[in-house]
């Protein structure tokens, strides 16, 4: 008896993360909580219980009962009998039942004293956490994602007495997804959340722009924004070296203080953005500090002295991500250290340069709010296998003391794998140490039932083909990224395979249809993303014959099946920016409709007195004729020109009748991509001798935000030619408001139609 209880308990340990095991003589092998509907235990509570405790007691007497159909009375401490008792929160006075203090606010333990149980923490929540626990560890109840409790039946319910003690790895755990959005969700798994409106945060993250509003300040203050480039702009951070801004700072987060004034978190943070001041006084204290992070901390720390009683947090991000020198945060300055650069692909400890920050942060402070990421925020439906280092890099950040975990997932948006996802980080945010394995099967069949093991198969052959291939992850890319990676045409097909077996295993279950159906979902937007890009004549969402271009009806049919099947299994967001299933359906139906009318321009050569840019390789010149569109992404399909015109010469190969003459260009000035000011066309019978035929003008500004594409279209009524020259004026530089003015900027060109 005593080699298998040992069996059991090192079984659990892996499994569920139990923490320290205190054995108690004397104790049976086994008790029964409840039989035949019946049940001689009793749930006692504190006199002074509070709702949480009370709404503990009360949960855990209602799964006993739906799991046996007996009924387990909940009683105050002072009324508790002689019975069978399952203490909740209380403390008996037998020394040999008391608990550590190293519990904190969230640990709990749970003892047994003959027949007696007992489950409690040093605070209500802790009690809460050591119910839940009690559930799933002892009862084998399942909270699998809010579509997905598993409750099971008995006529007999029995517990093997094995004692735990627990302590979670972070203080703070939150997951930024759909599932936790539900509050029985969070209560299970034990994570918290923070929302900008709750009692403890005031103001969070990117606050610059709210405490010195550009609109207010900057036609009169120009000083008071980042100098970039010897020009004050206004789409940057803020001038930390001037004391005017220190000032204006105090004064008005003293306003936002008097409104939420138990509020203990008060974010002073940079802008969504680069753009860091350099200003003759803001590079002095960089050169002090070692970087704009050390300028950073100087001034936080300022502001943190001023509120002694309240935490001031800022971001170590992008700019500010590596670690000061000379200088230490304040004790009341939490520093949220984010990830976003990092590779999905690799392990955070094997990325040497985040690594080193880490390390470096977590020797000048432990207030350290670590905002990780784990989902692809460009396209939610993108198949994104970076499960294998979500162990490793929360082991790593537990090492380094980091005491507050966020894991940034999809929001209120379903994403790839999202509930298996979030359902495993709420674990290994508890023990990073928990056995991911043991739980990724339980939950694989639990969840998807007898289509669990094909579901598994998918997930292990992904991941290893985008180890195998050394491919890179990103947080911002598309399916097409992995075509030669882990979304090769062998491996789709493969995985497609998968998911037939997985549908078959489950058919005429309408619930796991569904589940198995969502799983696979990223898979038809794959195809579909891939097909946008023809790579090969069966990944294309068209057929092309000589000068014929006509859509395939099968994958018209795959577009609704993705539109479909995402409504009905309430997937309403492809991406953070809020894209609709329903409307990415119409941009590529848009798409296909001018890609099924090419024009007379289809496929001509075209010339060029000057190349594309070599660092967007599209083939070249040909690009501009080749009838596949640039979809509104500039590492797609375009010719980008730096810091020169375009100039282009289509040959139609004959004297043709020419109306209407139209190219496409992109402008995304975030990225220093800007639409031409003109683009004239000229027309000519022998390549010679040019006539200009019009001029189209861009009607959009340079300051215009987001990534968008513009047709510059010429009419040219009655009119013949065989070679039309295209040609631009640009702005060829970054405007002074720009954080790269001074510096060569971009235009990008994708398709020239001739009709």
């Amino acid at each position: 008896m005593k080699k298998s209880l040992k069996k059991l308990t090192a079984a659990w340990l892996l499994l569920f993360g139990t923490g320290v095991l205190v054995f108690v003589s004397c104790q049976p092998s086994h008790l029964v909580l409840a039989e035949n509907e019946s049940s001689d235990y009793s749930i006692v509570v504190p006199d002074s219980a509070t709702t949480v405790t009370r709404a503990a007691a009360d949960t855990l007497a209602a799964f006993i009962s739906r799991m046996s159909g007996a009924t387990l009375p909940v009683v105050k401490q002072s009324e508790a009998g002689k019975g069978n008792l399952l203490w909740l929160g209380c403390r008996p006075g037998d020394p040999a039942l008391q608990f550590p203090d190293t519990l904190g606010s969230d640990g709990f333990a749970i003892r047994f004293d003959g027949k007696n149980i007992l489950i409690a923490g040093n605070t209500p929540a802790g009690t809460q956490n050591g119910v839940y626990a009690f559930l799933e560890d002892y009862l084998g109840c399942r909270f699998y994602a809010n579509d997905g409790m598993m409750v099971p039946r008995a006529s007999i319910i029995t517990i093997q007495p094995i004692p735990t003690t627990q302590k979670p790895a972070f203080s703070f755990r939150e997951i930024h997804g759909p599932e936790p959005l539900n509050h029985a969700w969070r209560d299970w798994h034990r994570v918290h959340r923070k929302e900008e409106n709750s009692p403890e945060w005031g103001m969070f993250v990117h606050t610059f722009q709210k405490l010195v509003p550009v609109d207010e300040w900057f036609a009169s203050h120009p000083e008071y924004f980042s100098q970039v480039g010897g020009v004050r702009i206004a789409d940057g951070q803020l001038c930390l070296s001037n004391p005017a801004v220190f000032g204006l700072v105090m004064k008005n987060l003293r306003a936002e203080m008097a409104l939420k004034p138990n509020a203990l978190y008060w974010s002073v943070s940079q802008n969504d953005t680069y753009k860091n001041c350099e200003c003759a006084a803001c590079r002095k204290l960089d050169s002090l500090y070692g970087g704009p992070s050390g300028t950073m901390i100087w001034f936080v720390n300022q502001v943190a002295d001023s509120f002694p009683d309240k935490i001031i947090s800022t971001l170590a991000y992008q700019y500010t991500r590596q670690a000061p020198r000379n200088i230490t945060p304040r004790d009341n300055v939490n520093v949220m250290l984010c990830t976003i650069e990092c590779d999905r692909a690799r392990t955070v400890p094997d990325d040497e340069g985040f690594a080193r920050d880490i390390t470096q942060w977590s020797q000048l402070t432990r207030n350290i709010f670590l905002w990780d990421y784990v989902v692809q925020f460009r396209n939610y439906l993108d198949p994104f296998p970076n499960f294998h280092v979500l162990q490793p890099n929360l082991r790593f950040f537990g090492q380094h003391n980091i005491p507050m975990m966020f894991q940034q997932g999809s929001g209120r948006s379903w994403s790839d794998m999202v509930e298996l996802k979030q359902y495993l980080i709420a674990k290994l945010l508890w023990n990073p140490d928990a056995d991911v394995e043991a739980i990724t099967n339980d939950f694989l069949q639990g969840y998807y039932g007898e289509a669990g093991a094909f579901v598994g198969r998918y997930l292990t052959l992904r991941q290893k083909a985008l180890l195998d291939s050394k491919g890179r992850l990103g947080i911002y890319g598309f399916p097409w990224d992995g075509f030669n990676t882990y979304l090769t045409p062998a491996l789709m097909n493969r995985y497609d395979q998968l998911a037939d077996s997985a549908l078959q295993a489950v058919t005429g279950n309408v619930t796991l249809t569904a589940r198995v159906q969502k799983a696979f979902l990223p898979l038809i937007f794959a195809r579909l993303d891939i097909a946008l890009h023809e790579p090969d004549t069966t990944f294309s969402f068209v057929k092309r014959e000589g000068s014929s271009v006509t859509i395939k009806p099968a994958m018209r049919a795959l577009l609704d099946t993705l539109v479909n099947r995402s409504e009905r299994l309430h997937v309403f967001d492809a991406d953070e920016r809020g894209t609709t299933p329903a409307s990415y359906r119409q941009e590529v139906l848009n798409l296909l409709k001018a890609t099924a009318n090419p024009g007379k321009g289809y496929r001509c050569k075209v010339t060029m007195p000057r190349q594309p840019s070599e660092k967007y390789p599209v083939g070249g010149s040909a690009a501009l004729t080749d009838g596949i569109r640039g979809m509104n992404d500039y590492n797609v399909n375009w010719a980008g020109f730096y810091g020169t015109e375009m100039e282009a010469v289509v040959d139609l190969g004959s004297v043709q009748p020419v109306d209407t003459v139209t190219a496409t260009f992109l402008q995304f000035h975030q990225a220093w991509i800007f639409l031409p000011k003109t683009v004239t066309v000229e027309l000519s019978d022998d390549g010679q001798h040019f006539t200009r035929a019009g001029t189209a003008l861009n009607p959009h500004k340079p300051e215009q935000t987001g990534s968008f594409t513009h047709d510059f279209l010429v009419k040219t009524p009655k009119a013949r030619a065989r070679y039309i020259r295209l040609t631009t004026t640009s702005l060829l530089r970054c405007p002074d408001w720009h954080p790269g003015h001074g510096l060569e900027s971009w235009i990008f060109v994708d398709e020239v139609v001739v009709k």
